[in-house]
């Protein structure tokens, strides 16, 4: 692994699992009650800003698939999954190119508010972005789930 700090609508369909019918909703009906935040998530939206930069900056380590992954970003919808502030990913494109990016490609550290260290990781599945987690290491609730992107030191798996 090498190291680096940085400076620098869905028209998708997924089944319901709840509905007794093989009838499809799409991505943005659903939604789910997190029982440890108390929140609801689950609506698909563009990413914020401050959600592009970190991703931008994740997709900046020179492993394997970085570019085919920062070319996909302009297709990409987010929506919140838990209380820390972790995005599942959706890429509306769903093009898929035969990369074999391991799980978790690159991940991220950086300071919470309190001085505790926060792990940004990004998950691929089948070559496709599909999470952006967060989580403490004392895995208490996270107080900055978007820091600045200058504050993030990467950790990646190196080309091959």
């Amino acid at each position: 692994m090498g190291t680096e700090d940085s400076r620098s609508e869905a028209g998708a369909w997924q089944s319901d699992s709840k509905s007794t019918s093989n009838e499809a909703v799409p991505f943005a009906t659903i939604a789910f009650h997190s029982r440890d935040s108390g929140i609801t998530v689950g609506d698909w939206r563009s990413p914020a800003d401050d959600e592009m930069a970190l991703l931008e900056v994740l997709l900046s380590a020179p492993f394997r698939g970085a570019k085919s992954l920062r070319g996909r970003l302009p297709n990409i919808v987010l929506r919140q999954v838990d209380a820390d502030g972790s995005l599942s990913i959706l890429d509306r494109s769903q093009s898929s190119l035969p990369l074999r990016l391991p799980r978790i490609p690159v991940e991220a550290t950086y300071l919470d508010v309190d001085g505790a260290i926060v792990h940004l990781l990004l998950h691929v599945d089948s070559d496709q972005m599909i999470e952006m987690e967060l989580y403490r290491e004392d895995l208490r609730p996270v107080n900055n789930s978007c820091p600045h992107p200058s504050l993030l030191k990467l950790d990646w798996q190196q080309p091959e």
